[in-house]
């Protein structure tokens, strides 16, 4: 009922909101000011991991979960100690990615037709990575749901001109991500999630 700058919940919500609409970098300043007000707020430190999270920045998805895990007690942390897990498998497959490419990248000669660069860049493009960055803080890790549906066993998830049209164009609280990812990726995402995740076996639904 009254004008409060200084509004913690306010500040979280507005996060909130910013997360799902794919805008990470701003919800996690938003998120920051927040905590500033009320470093113990459980919705704030939650959803201010996920944003790390989407963003690749696991050490900070992790320092935040673990607070998240301090501040709640070990019983009452529901599935945040399986996030925090999911993030240091990604920061453990980052570092060892990264270090493959460069050994490979190594190999490569100095001399390269245009088709092999697109070759490698169609290398690059993995559906599990794209799909551990960008979705499964809402979607989980490994498909079966959180704040956004299961993907697994669902027929919806099955149909590639759905799938595919989401993806590009977001729908409800999910945003688009086709200015934010190539049609190669896009096109990677679609394909794990259709044969990785929804698979053969489809719900009735």
């Amino acid at each position: 009922s009254e004008y409060n700058p200084h509004n913690a919940l306010a500040f979280s919500r507005i996060g909130q909101t910013l997360f799902f609409a794919g805008q990470n970098e701003e919800a996690i300043e938003i998120f920051g000011r927040a905590l500033e007000v009320e470093p113990d707020n459980l919705d704030t430190l939650l959803f201010l991991g996920n944003a790390h999270f989407s963003l690749e920045q696991f050490e900070d998805a992790i320092s935040t979960w673990e607070t998240y895990v301090d501040v709640a007690g070990a019983d009452a942390a529901g599935r945040v100690p399986g996030l925090i897990e999911s993030a240091r498998a990604r920061l453990a497959e980052t570092a060892s990615t990264s270090e493959a490419a460069s050994e490979a990248l190594a190999d490569i000669p100095a001399a390269k037709t245009e088709s092999d660069e697109a070759e490698l860049d169609l290398l690059q493009v993995s559906g599990s990575e794209l799909y551990g960055s960008n979705c499964a803080a809402c979607h989980g890790e490994n498909g079966g749901g959180g704040t956004g549906p299961s993907l697994l066993g669902n027929a919806r998830a099955a149909e590639r001109a759905n799938v595919l049209n989401i993806i590009q164009y977001g729908r409800g609280a999910m945003p688009g991500y086709g200015a934010i990812l190539s049609e190669a990726e896009i096109e990677a995402v679609t394909n794990f999630v259709i044969e990785d995740l929804a698979g053969e076996q489809t719900s009735e639904r």
